[in-house]
């Protein structure tokens, strides 16, 4: 079983950004939101295990054609070679609503 999926979209937003910082190189803060529309899409994903062909099943969770995306981001310096950041992001539209929340450190080595 071969399964293939087409999906073409649209989306709008705003996206602001800014060190706070007066050196440039302080913390800096991230606001996006956008809203995401899709104007042609294939039916519900079908999915099958390679070894097990047969036995398809739906995926569920499909998300619906219209949803709201926001992202809150926020990082700075933890060294001389070093970043920290902070992200939060939430979808909302219809039935569907996801929110995620990142931590990360970053070295370069």
């Amino acid at each position: 079983m071969r399964s293939r999926q087409t999906r073409l979209g649209a989306a709008a937003g705003a996206r602001y950004a800014r060190v706070l910082g007066a050196s440039g190189q302080g913390p800096w803060f991230e606001l996006d939101a956008r809203y995401r529309h899709d104007l042609v899409a294939d039916d519900d994903v079908r999915a099958a295990f390679r070894g097990v062909p047969d036995a398809a099943f739906d995926l569920p969770g499909h998300r619906g054609r219209g949803a709201g995306e926001l992202r809150l981001g926020l990082g700075g310096s933890a060294g001389s070679r070093s970043r920290w950041y902070l992200d939060y992001a939430a979808t909302f539209g219809g039935e569907h609503r996801d929110q995620a929340l990142e931590a990360g450190l970053l070295h370069a080595f």
